[in-house]
């Protein structure tokens, strides 16, 4: 029984007034003024899980939303496309730049033509984790916050990842179980990590050799395939390999060039091939195979499946039954 169940919200609406846009924004307390010309039409996808509210929202028409970011979190902002500039308050948002404000400071967001722009609300102890994740200090941060500038790649890929974050969250809704909302959650923190890590200056007097960024990865994969089922995330990793998520989080993207959960999640996939490609579909169900590896939502997993192999499970090959009966 899971004494500390999280559940999640999440929810897609389509709006033809900017007024109600703005409104079905959880948390927020802001207004958007329609600038541009003609009939508006806006989405707004969201989820709220474990104290973690992400959104995605779009609209054809230029607007200016002004308010105030909510009190007593960290608000991250991504654009990721638009007929036209950003501005966030007096700053440009052009590439590689993103938004980052805390504390219920007030705001004034002049977004162009068919916007798309990704957000992230955070309470203080995510934001704890992701600087003890990337190193930095998380107070003095706060205070210094505001755009932040980052290689443009990683903020397009960090958007791409919670942008899918979030449409698994759409599909799972009320559905999912605490293991799904943790993991969807953890997916967030994975990627807020992972894209600070760019923007932080760190002592290059302190770093690791190559070999020993090597050896963690090494330990963290050997770890992954001895784990089965059991959830994983960076903080366990740092618990059981002793070293801090800082030192995690560098190994890996020195080494490999992603983040530790995408890379360890490629790992778990492959040995979910290898199980499809290895039996017949009447000895081991897809969710089944999925299941011995920590994939507990099947739409979820079938997405990151055929991301990585660029074919869903169903469409894998497997052992027919002639090739069983000659082993």
């Amino acid at each position: 029984m899971d004494l500390n169940p999280i559940s999640i919200d999440a929810r897609l609406e389509r709006f033809n007034d900017a007024d109600a846009h703005a409104a079905a924004l959880h948390g927020w307390d802001q207004e958007y003024v329609q600038v541009g010309c003609g009939r508006f039409s806006s989405t707004v996808k969201q989820a709220s899980v474990d104290d973690i509210h992400v959104f995605h929202e779009s609209a054809n028409a230029r607007i200016v939303q002004r308010g105030r970011l909510p009190p007593a979190r960290t608000i991250v902002g991504i654009p990721l496309t638009g007929k036209g500039s950003f501005t966030f308050r007096r700053s440009l948002l052009g590439p590689g730049r993103l938004v980052c404000c805390s504390d219920g400071k007030e705001f004034d967001l002049h977004a162009p033509d068919d916007m798309l722009l990704i957000g992230v609300v955070i309470a203080p102890v995510m934001l704890q984790n992701i600087a003890e994740a990337a190193g930095f200090d998380a107070s003095t941060f706060s205070r210094q916050m505001d755009v932040l500038e980052v290689p443009k790649p990683a903020l397009s890929r960090t958007g791409l990842r919670i942008a899918t974050t979030l449409e698994c969250a759409l599909q799972t809704g009320a559905t999912g179980n605490s293991a799904q909302s943790r993991e969807l959650a953890g997916e967030i923190e994975d990627a807020l990590a992972d894209l600070f890590t760019y923007h932080v200056a760190h002592d290059k007097s302190r770093e690791l050799t190559h070999a020993c960024h090597a050896d963690i990865v090494r330990r963290c994969h050997d770890y992954v395939l001895a784990s089965g089922d059991e959830s994983i995330d960076i903080h366990s990793l740092s618990a059981t390999l002793g070293v801090s998520r800082r030192t995690i989080q560098n190994s890996f993207r020195a080494v490999t060039q992603t983040s530790p959960l995408v890379y360890l999640r490629a790992v778990r996939l492959a040995q979910v091939r290898r199980l499809l490609t290895s039996t017949p579909a009447d000895a081991l169900s897809i969710s089944d195979a999925a299941g011995r590896w920590g994939f507990q939502h099947l739409g979820h997993f079938a997405q990151s499946y055929k991301a990585q192999f660029g074919e869903l499970p169903s469409h894998t090959p497997r052992l027919s039954e002639v090739a069983r009966r000659s082993h």
